[in-house]
Formats: C-alpha cells, structure tokens, sequence
C-alpha cells in the first residue's frame, strides 16, 4: 500500500475522490478511485494480500454514481501511464460487494 485518501465527501477538491493505491511486485500499481468516506480498511504501508477488502465502492471525486473506478498505471519517467489489463476470471463469477448488495 502505498498512498490513499479517506476523507473527501462528494465532488471535494480531487477528481479522483477517496482511493487506495497499491504498488504490485511487478512494480505496476493499482488504483482503486471514488471510494466511499472513511470506508478505506488499509493503512499506508500495509502489505496487502490478494482478497484483502480495501474499501467500499463509493460517489466521491468527478462522479456521476456510486461506483468503482479501478486503473492499473507504471511509472514513465515523470508521469503516470494507465496499461492494459485483463480479470483472470470473468466478473460476473465475483462475489457482489456493491454497496447495499449482498
């Protein structure tokens, strides 16, 4: 773990909303954005493990709806560049965290 925002409400002052970001071993990170306030369950410095809550899906930040907003970025020289991915299994086999859902 190592970078997150818990405390915006609403639209705030960062588009982005409240979000965790996690640096993999590979050395990509993943972004997890509009996070819902004060629901971030990681800490900075906090190794993570694969099936580890992080936080609920929320509407903060440049959003239109509660929802998840998930990139995975390198570093390039001075910026951040978003790269493809791909779910090992289809979402639609994933448990339903959504907010409210079972």
């Amino acid at each position: 773990m190592i970078k997150i925002e818990n405390s915006q409400s609403g639209r705030g002052s960062n588009a982005s909303g409240n979000f965790v970001r996690i640096l993999h071993e590979d050395g990509t990170m993943g972004v997890y954005l509009h996070l819902m306030r004060g629901s971030v369950s990681v800490r900075e410095g906090q190794r993570v493990s694969v099936g580890t809550a992080l936080a609920r899906s929320g509407n903060t930040g440049n959003s239109t709806g509660p929802h998840l907003h998930f990139v995975v970025q390198r570093n390039s020289g001075h910026e951040l560049v978003s790269i493809p991915y791909e779910f090992a299994r289809p979402v639609q086999s994933l448990p339903n965290f959504a907010v409210g859902g079972n």
